[in-house]
């Protein structure tokens, strides 16, 4: 069942409370892809904080590995769901 969104304006114009099509298959490519996005910000900190020459220190290889792996497993998991055929 799909969760109330409030009193906000989306649901003012669209005149209802929910959107069902956000949740279940949806809601797990869109968790997926909030994982990258914050694994990949990760990644990105830490070149920002060793430019210009990116020598990376034990903590910085480790932040990195992680952030890969994670990216790679949320990958994963949408391509299984996208090649299960349960997201139309």
């Amino acid at each position: 069942m799909a969760e109330p969104l409030g009193d906000g304006l989306q649901t003012r114009i669209l005149g209802f409370k929910s959107l069902p099509w956000l949740h279940g298959d949806f809601m797990t490519l869109i968790s997926a892809v909030k994982e990258i996005i914050s694994e990949m910000i990760k990644i990105q900190q830490v070149l920002r904080k060793t430019s210009p020459t990116h020598k990376l220190d034990k903590g910085d290889e480790i932040v990195i590995s992680s952030a890969i792996a994670t990216t790679e497993n949320a990958l994963d998991k949408m391509k299984k769901e996208l090649e299960a055929g349960t997201v139309s």
